[in-house]
This record gives structure tokens, C-alpha cells and sequence, in this order.
């Protein structure tokens, strides 16, 4: 093995301390976010919301925007599937001009299209056919 050469010797101190704060920050990053990812949920399960869909988008994240009461609100939703429809994925299956309800205290969507009603349990696969 190779020795490092005098003028390099004092440097691999100064990567070896740039990666010891750089690990520690993460450390400080990744404990920090947990408890605003857990208000995050706690906030989403205790809103409800209800409107017809005028948009969708999928950017680091499902969005919709909802027409209720004569206003458009932009509201994210978890990804979610429900095997027993086609297509299974959320995104997917939501369509313009729905009528989606959300009550609070619940993950249970409705989206009601053509007289019909369809359930999807935000961040969850239902109906999974390998789970029978």
C-alpha cells in the first residue's frame, strides 16, 4: 500500500471531520422529520374535505384541486389501491369532474362517478387478490 505523501497527510483530517459533521447532520435531519411527518398524517386523518375534481397532478406527490363552494382548494392525497377496480391505482382512477369526499377522522375516500360510489383507504392496497 501505497503512503500518502507528505502534502496529502493533513488533508484526510479535514475530509474525515467534513464527514463526521455531514453524518451528524443527517442524524439531526432524519430525527427532526419524523415528528413533522407524524403531525402531517395526524393533521391529513383529522381534515375532511369534499368537492368535485378539476385537476390532477403527480410531482413529488399526489395532488388535486377541488371545486367547492364556489372556491378551488388544492389538496394532497396518499397513494392508494383498490384491486377490485380498474384501474386499481388512485391516481389513475380519478377522473375530472368526480365528486370525491373526505370525512375527518377518517382515511376512507369516496369517489362517486355515474351513480356510482367507489372506495379507496388513503395509504393503503385493499382487495389485494395475493393477500386471499
Amino acid at each position: 500500500m501505497k503512503k500518502l505523501t507528505p502534502i496529502l497527510k493533513p488533508y484526510r483530517y479535514i475530509v474525515l471531520v467534513i464527514i463526521a459533521i455531514f453524518i451528524f447532520f443527517s442524524i439531526i435531519d432524519i430525527i427532526e422529520s419524523k415528528p413533522k411527518a407524524s403531525n402531517e398524517r395526524i393533521h391529513f386523518y383529522q381534515k375532511g374535505f369534499s368537492g368535485i375534481v378539476k385537476s390532477k397532478s403527480l410531482n413529488r406527490g399526489f395532488s388535486i384541486r377541488l371545486f367547492n363552494e364556489g372556491k378551488i382548494e388544492k389538496t394532497y392525497l396518499y397513494s392508494s389501491k383498490n384491486f377490485d377496480l380498474n384501474p386499481p391505482d388512485l391516481y389513475d382512477f380519478i377522473k375530472l369532474n368526480d365528486s370525491i369526499v373526505k370525512l375527518s377522522g377518517s382515511l376512507d375516500l369516496y369517489i362517486f362517478r355515474n351513480n356510482e360510489k367507489y372506495y379507496f383507504h388513503l395509504g393503503e392496497y385493499i382487495n389485494n387478490p395475493s393477500d386471499k
